[in-house]
């Protein structure tokens, strides 16, 4: 934008000088970048973990005349298993 259009436009001074339009700005602060980066990683978890849940759910009593679940794991150990995971956090 010149001087002359920027008088006619009613602007004078630092904005006149200063470029309108779209995407002159510059790039996305980062904290935008960052939200929409956790939301995106948060989004994909929630597929991921439902299509796990899901595929359980489909085919956990599906085992082909094979061992089943009791046959091959005892539960007391997969228990104290479990409890020392979750007490070594």
């Amino acid at each position: 934008m010149n001087a002359q259009a920027a008088t006619a436009a009613g602007l004078a001074g630092p904005e006149a000088a200063t470029p309108r339009g779209h995407g002159m700005d510059g790039p996305a602060p980062v904290r935008i970048v960052v939200a929409y980066g956790f939301w995106i990683f948060l989004l994909s978890d929630i597929i991921m973990f439902s299509a796990l849940f899901a595929s359980y759910a489909v085919l956990s009593g599906q085992t082909a005349r094979g061992p089943a679940a009791h046959d091959l794991f005892e539960l007391r150990h997969v228990g104290i298993e479990t409890l020392c995971l979750l007490f070594s956090s």
